[in-house]
């Protein structure tokens, strides 16, 4: 119901008596819910006495417990509502039925040989735990699965999901207190993994009324501000983020490794022999397999994948039609050796076993996996099983079966996280049943780069958010953090480049000017700030500026080749020819074969009149055939000026058909004439352009 935000905002700006109207206007389309009349009706009454005692100047001591008390009361009401609205059309649709089953869960043990019977009372469970509509009924059962030591540790991970589902549903505060509980007694890193990821998620959706409830915010702080979870917290958000991440990462993966892959299988097939007719090598076929482009695109996509980016999602993405994945729960389950949906197939069990040691494959993405090459020959499986997970035979001989139950702690392994996560994502993105509920992933960018204060977030986790939205190219965002943090502490030298950076990025370079200038108080001999400084001024055109800054980086390291070519190209701008040219000069010497600086040093010796010593320089470039295509028109114009007419023809012809455009080549050719006409008349230049276009 789209009016539900605002009804909640009501009751938590404390205008009771509009909330009360609004909800009773609620009630009245649910005939099934009347008997919440009694519970708002009562609201009410107390509301009306607590505003007849303030009017007559009553002073009630328990006036601030009664209003906490209208505004939880509201909540539940409300919540109830919220409940039944959003999964009234979901129950009906998927068919979904709800048994009162969770007091059995003692008789579950999934540990191993699992029976489609306990399979079927694991997936009842997590239905109830979903979808019972009063929490209240079994909240000491979900209290008893997460706490009790001889709980199977599959349904405590099951029903703690089904918990954060519910709450993505509608907020209940006592299940979220119980996650927060849950949170400070569990060790086990598997199942914290998933409390800890419910806390989050759920603390953000729900964060203005969170923070607007005295024991809701006394419970979140027990984790946020406690040292001994701040690390795996941070992790938690690291990994969520990097999943937010996905669809970058998709299309990266889509439009650049993908299609040069296509490009590259299309080339090869439609190429010549692999021999020429001396039984040589193709140069052509040689050009194709050393194709550069693909060659950067693969190093890419392992650096994502060593960062822990979501590289397979392409892949799986589309590979969640099995029925298995008809079943809500299935989404959620560990990956099981002993599930039946695998040990009925013919693979054998060792070969089971390998893939629960996969962890660079999130469980649902094991179950993906399996069920497709499951219908394939055993020796191609082993075979594509050793390419993904190196020697089978000594994957084989580890103790795989038990390794899922017991977990290293969370900080030392953050594939759990990344698994774990990772089946969410594609739960909410590739799942029928996802859009019945709030996504977590959707909220979770805006949220942090709309949060305006510290009250549960404090400044040195909200900074590590901001240094991922930074890796992940996220700059507006992390921009925003950073911008809110500034003055919030005395930060390291770090986080003035990544803030001046996000500026950069964002082309506020007067702003990264700013931020790269306080950086350089921490650290006044910092290149890369310096350089970075150098490049904004540039983009403002405050070229002395950029002066200052090279400059200074050369009075640290004065042959920094790449800093005296900038340089140069400063003094160029300015029309200090001189100046560049000494400078170019020097590069020219220390780097002896740099054609690039042999160009731009041929020109600059014509801009200042030595046009014969421009042309010692590009008569050796043109001889050693080290032009390309953008340096046709300044070498046409050097050999005109030393009346080598002919080359400066062809040169400009060249020219003249690379660009494709008469335009565009004439205005181009102009712009060049302005700088070197006092070697050469108008009359005569516009000749030599006329000359040109007879050669075409």
């Amino acid at each position: 119901m789209k009016n539900l935000d605002r009804i909640y905002n009501y009751i938590a700006d404390k205008y009771f008596m509009l909330a009360i109207i609004e909800i009773r206007n609620i009630i009245n389309k649910y005939p099934e819910k009347v008997y919440l009349y009694d519970s708002l009706n009562d609201i009410d009454m107390v509301f009306r006495q607590m505003v007849q005692y303030k009017i007559s100047g009553v002073v009630d001591p328990q006036q601030d417990s009664i209003v906490y008390k209208i505004s939880n009361d509201l909540f539940d009401i409300l919540d109830e509502l919220q409940f039944h609205s959003n999964t009234v059309d979901f129950i009906n649709q998927k068919n979904i039925k709800v048994l009162h089953v969770i007091n059995q869960y003692k008789s579950l043990y999934l540990s191993e040989n699992i029976k489609e019977d306990q399979l079927l009372l694991l997936h009842d469970i997590f239905i109830q735990v979903l979808f019972e509509d009063k929490p209240q009924n079994i909240i000491p059962y979900i209290k008893q699965i997460l706490f009790e030591n001889d709980t199977d540790i599959i349904l405590k991970q099951m029903v703690c999901s089904a918990v954060m589902l519910r709450l993505f549903l509608s907020f209940n505060k006592n299940l979220f207190l119980l996650i927060v509980e849950s949170v400070i007694k569990e060790s086990n890193s598997a199942l914290k993994t998933r409390l800890y990821t419910t806390f989050i998620f759920v603390l953000i959706q729900y964060y203005s009324r969170i923070i607007k409830d005295r024991e809701l915010i006394n419970g979140a702080n027990m984790i946020l501000f406690e040292e001994s979870h701040r690390s795996s917290i941070i992790e938690i958000l690291k990994t969520i983020l990097k999943s937010v991440d996905t669809k970058r990462i998709y299309d990266k993966i889509q439009n650049g490794l993908l299609k040069e892959v296509a490009k590259f299988s299309s080339e090869m097939k439609n190429s010549t022999a692999v021999l020429d007719d001396d039984n040589n090598l193709n140069p052509k076929w040689i050009d194709i397999v050393e194709n550069k482009d693909i060659a950067e695109k693969v190093r890419e996509f392992q650096d994502l994948q060593l960062e822990g980016s979501d590289v397979y999602f392409v892949t799986f993405s589309t590979m969640k039609f099995f029925s298995f994945f008809n079943e809500l729960p299935n989404w959620f389950l560990p990956f099981i050796p002993s599930h039946p949906s695998l040990t009925k197939t013919d693979t054998d069990k060792n070969t089971i076993d390998v893939f629960s040691k996969m962890e660079q494959f999130c469980d649902s993405d094991k179950y993906s996996l399996f069920l497709g090459l499951s219908q394939f020959p055993k020796n191609m499986i082993d075979s594509i099983l050793s390419q993904s997970g190196g020697d089978l035979d000594m994957l084989k001989e580890d103790q795989v079966g038990e390794e899922w139950k017991n977990k290293l702690s969370l900080s030392k392994n953050p594939s759990i996280a990344r698994s774990y996560i990772q089946d969410l994502y594609r739960f909410f993105t590739c799942s029928s049943f996802g859009h019945y509920f709030l996504n977590p992933f959707d909220n979770f960018v805006t949220f942090f780069s709309q949060l305006n204060d510290n009250i549960l977030f404090d400044i040195n986790i909200q900074r590590e958010i901001a240094d991922k939205f930074f890796d992940i190219e996220k700059w507006d965002v992390c921009n925003k953090i950073y911008l809110r943090l500034e003055n919030q502490n005395n930060w390291d030298l770090f986080f003035y480049q990544r803030f001046a950076f996000s500026y950069q990025k964002l082309k506020c370079f007067s702003e990264a000017i700013d931020i790269y200038k306080r950086a350089e108080l921490i650290d006044e001999k910092d290149i890369w700030s310096l350089r970075q400084r150098a490049f904004c001024s540039i983009q403002i055109n405050d070229i002395n500026s950029a002066i200052d800054c090279y400059t200074s980086i050369l009075a640290i390291n004065e042959n920094n080749v790449a800093v005296l070519i900038k340089l140069a190209g400063c003094y160029s701008i300015l029309k200090r020819y001189e100046e560049e040219k000494n400078i170019l000069y020097k590069v020219d010497f220390v780097t002896e074969n740099n054609t690039n600086v042999k160009k731009s040093l041929g020109w600059t010796l014509l801009l200042l009149g030595e046009k014969e010593n421009a042309y010692k320089y590009y008569k050796e470039l043109y001889q050693k055939n080290l032009f390309v295509e953008e340096d046709y028109q300044r070498a046409g114009f050097v050999f005109l000026v030393n009346n080598d007419t002919d080359k400066a023809i062809e040169l400009c012809t060249k020219y003249l058909k690379y660009l494709g455009n008469n335009n565009t080549f004439i205005d181009s050719m102009k712009m060049s004439y302005e700088q070197i006409k006092q070697y050469i008349t108008l009359e005569d230049y516009i000749l030599f352009v006329n000359q040109i276009f007879m050669n075409i």
